[in-house]
């Protein structure tokens, strides 16, 4: 066997230095944009945030409404996530009072045209409903929004998926109690 050649040596010596600069510019390049895209979607969460609580006020207090659910419908994928905010507006409770919020999926409406499944609602709202179940206090004459997080799963059918949002004061109801529909494809 030949021993290796000085010239073929540093050549090879630049190949492997010129694919390690390349390297570290991809990985560069792929950090940047994966950094670029967060701060995306960041801003986009927050100005959704802050439209969904723009609508919630005005229901809330244009309307004269003690209870709102913004938006009220939406169509979405199994496995895509949608935020709902449910408003509650104090007007003659005390101040010091406990507001707690409980979410329910009440019905299910099979696509038109496809036969009509049975959907285990207990499971679903174990599965696909997510938001804080502590108690909160609400200061008289002023609101709160309160974010739910809903996800159909993927193994539940395509339909309408009919959600209540009821607010209670201190363990009583607090009226009137909120629909809103997932309209899941």
């Amino acid at each position: 066997m030949k021993p290796l050649s000085t010239k073929g040596a540093i050549g090879l010596s630049m190949n492997v230095l010129v694919i390690i600069i390349i390297s570290i510019v991809v990985l560069v390049g792929s950090v940047s944009f994966l950094y670029n895209l967060i701060n995306k979607s960041e801003e986009f969460r927050q100005g959704l945030d802050q439209q969904t609580e723009s609508q919630l006020k005005q229901l809330l207090i244009d309307q004269g409404k003690l209870t709102a659910v913004y938006p009220y419908k939406v169509t979405m994928s199994h496995g895509e996530e949608k935020v709902f905010g449910i408003g509650v507006l104090n007007v003659n409770i005390d101040s010091g009072a406990s507001f707690s919020v409980n979410i329910d999926p009440t019905g299910y409406l099979s696509v038109a045209g496809q036969e009509a499944q049975t959907v285990n609602l207990n499971d679903l709202k174990m599965s696909a409903i997510l938001y804080n179940h502590e108690t909160f206090k609400v200061l008289q004459n002023e609101h709160k929004n309160v974010p739910v997080l809903i996800s159909i799963p993927r193994d539940y059918p395509e339909g309408t998926y009919i959600f209540t949002a009821n607010v209670l004061v201190d363990g009583q109801p607090y009226p009137p109690s909120q629909k809103f529909y997932v309209e899941a494809r």
